[in-house]
């Protein structure tokens, strides 16, 4: 498990090309107790919402494209794999 700062530093890290090379802002950090960490990049049409839940033995590590303040539905997604 990952604690929450070192996620967000990596987060930070590995996802900077989005405001260095097409100019999304960091918006928004979430952590519901140490099961969920979240950070949110956003510019004028999207939002990327990255995530990392821990989920019984495993990790879900999810990127979700928002269009139209709405959020797609990951429960739904026919590709969806868990490993």
């Amino acid at each position: 498990m990952i604690a929450r700062e070192g996620y967000y530093n990596a987060v930070r890290k590995y996802f900077n090309f989005l405001v260095e090379g097409y100019d999304f802002l960091e918006v928004d950090e979430k952590s519901k107790n140490s099961m969920l960490y979240n950070v949110e990049y956003t510019d004028k049409n999207h939002t990327i919402s990255i995530s990392y839940e821990i989920m019984g033995e495993g990790v879900n590590i999810v990127i979700f494209k928002i269009l139209n303040n709405k959020k797609s539905d990951y429960e739904k997604f026919p590709e969806r794999r868990n490993y």
